[in-house]
């Protein structure tokens, strides 16, 4: 009779291969949802889901000037620069899975246009934080709709944390069941 060595797996080797598939499929559903969640706020814009929108409209003046422009006199969109440069960016983070973190927003040099379509020197960023919380100087109501989108996509992400455990929890029953 020889003498068989026991089969004793690697779990460090394991652990490892684990918690990258686990990063694999945390920054897939991530980036999904991140992705869904941008479309989602573009479309909201679009349709003026915001209540915000509709309790503080455009001023009579403002609407005169942007009918003589020829331009979407929906709150927000006039020329639709805005609402087209909401994306999502990945950004390095050495504590986020992989090293990315998603974040929906402008490009931080993306400039605001005019009516006629020329580049100004306000910074996208610039005009939503203006009409996100107002400016007693130039007039212009509060009217949020980041922060409310924002509301909205922490109680979805629950939905994305449960499918993310899900997947990983099926990876580490399969993982484990090969090697014991």
């Amino acid at each position: 009779m020889d003498y068989k060595k026991p089969h004793i797996p690697k779990f460090r080797r394991l652990a490892s291969y684990l918690r990258k598939r686990a990063n694999d499929i945390a920054l897939t559903h991530v980036e999904a949802f991140a992705e869904h969640e941008a479309e989602g706020f573009r479309q909201s814009i679009l349709r003026q889901d915001f209540r915000s929108f509709h309790a503080f409209p455009l001023k009579p003046v403002t609407l005169a000037r942007k009918r003589r422009a020829g331009v979407d006199l929906r709150v927000m969109i006039a020329t639709h620069t805005y609402v087209d440069s909401i994306r999502v960016f990945r950004t390095l983070n050495r504590t986020a899975p992989k090293g990315a973190r998603f974040r929906i927003g402008f490009h931080p040099k993306k400039r605001a246009r005019d009516y006629e379509g020329r580049i100004t020197d306000i910074l996208l960023s610039d005009v939503a934080m203006i009409h996100e919380h107002g400016s007693v100087s130039a007039s212009i109501p509060a009217r949020p709709h980041w922060g409310p989108h924002r509301v909205g996509m922490v109680r979805r992400a629950v939905g994305v944390r449960q499918a993310i455990k899900k997947q990983v929890l099926a990876v580490v029953k399969r993982e484990l069941r090969k090697v014991l």
